[in-house]
């Protein structure tokens, strides 16, 4: 998640995706259909986020292991998708998302610490998002 940029981003692997045809032995990826799982949750994603960009594992497999081109990668399809344009001159997306990601490990730290210091009220009530993909 892209708070700056209320853009959800979901990286998919081959088990959001299913092949259309009867042959499944090659991994075609003209052929590969997402989910109704996956698609369920990215329609519920798109009710709390601006936009929801995936990155299907068949996409992020054909940028190869190099760092640099699967940063122009992400770099490219936020802004394609979600119009993240400053995402290619402010900062880099893979790190955002990273940032973004550890200042929400924090803040549950220090929800879940408030609580157990006996200053709170002993009530444990949260936030209730429930967006666990």
């Amino acid at each position: 998640y892209l708070p700056d940029y209320d853009v959800a981003v979901e990286f998919d692997g081959p088990l959001h995706y299913y092949h259309s045809s009867a042959s499944s032995s090659s991994l075609n990826a003209s052929k590969m259909l997402r989910t109704a799982k996956t698609e369920l949750r990215d329609c519920l994603l798109a009710k709390q986020c601006a936009k929801v960009v995936t990155v299907p594992w068949f996409e992020w497999r054909d940028t190869g292991s190099s760092p640099e081109k699967r940063r122009a990668y992400v770099r490219e399809k936020l802004a394609k998708e979600a119009g993240v344009e400053g995402a290619k001159n402010k900062e880099d997306p893979a790190a955002a998302m990273k940032a973004a990601a550890g200042k929400q490990a924090k803040k549950a730290v220090v929800e879940s610490g408030s609580d157990s210091d006996g200053g709170g009220s002993g009530s444990g009530s949260g936030s209730g998002s429930g967006s666990g993909s």
